[in-house]
């Protein structure tokens, strides 16, 4: 992914950890000091410039009093095939229209005049179908590999059923078998907790690793 120029003054809004992942990988953090503000996730704010990093939290501040934030997305340089261009367009028609003169006000092409607007400006044509692909491209997810623990209650027609789960945190200090230790502490402190019968299961899985 290609970026616009970034500025020594810049505050740039990054919905997502992807977003501030590309800005890394683009050496914008080493590069120019930059700051991530660790209390606003997902909606995180990276202050580009030289000034002391002391003054970090008043310049943010400052920009978000004045309205001067620049979308992560506005800085994608447009990187699309014609038939890329055509189809986004479609697209984008619609979700905002029926393809008449009745679209709504959240319209990028400019409310019902999308045809007369995109033929007089081009360059902002292919920007907005930019960050309409990368806004809507399926990403990759994350994947993480943990160990968990089951609690299941045995029933008195003897059907089972879960009726807890949680992320198994084994000992590091143990050389081995600190995930049984740790799901056999967590079955006690269930059974103390509940009546009833109950058994535990341990289990390694994969699963979409949550993003914060």
């Amino acid at each position: 992914m290609r970026l616009k120029e970034i500025k020594p003054g810049m505050v740039i809004h990054c919905k997502t950890q992807d977003d501030l992942k590309v800005l890394s990988d683009a050496g914008i953090s080493s590069c120019f000091g930059s700051r991530i503000d660790e209390y606003m996730r997902p909606a995180c704010f990276v202050i580009i410039g030289d000034n002391d990093e002391a003054d970090w939290t008043i310049n943010l501040e400052l920009a978000l009093e004045h309205g001067k934030i620049t979308e992560f997305s506005d800085l994608i340089i447009p990187d699309l095939t014609a038939e890329e261009l055509l189809q986004i367009i479609n697209d984008i028609c619609n979700t905002y229209s029926d393809c008449s003169y009745d679209c709504k006000k959240e319209c990028p092409f400019r409310n019902g005049y999308c045809k007369e607007w995109m033929a007089k400006h081009h360059k902002e044509t292919v920007e907005i179908c930019a960050q309409w692909k990368y806004a809507h491209e399926k990403k990759e997810p994350e994947i993480e590999t943990v160990d968990i623990c089951r609690i299941i209650e045995i029933l008195p027609d003897g059907r089972k059923r879960c009726v807890h789960e949680e992320d198994i945190e084994a000992d590091p200090e143990l050389p081995y078998g600190g995930e049984q230790l740790a799901v056999e502490q967590i079955l006690k402190r269930y059974c103390m907790e509940h009546d009833g019968e109950y058994i535990a299961v341990h289990e390694v899985v994969s699963r979409v690793k949550e993003k914060k």
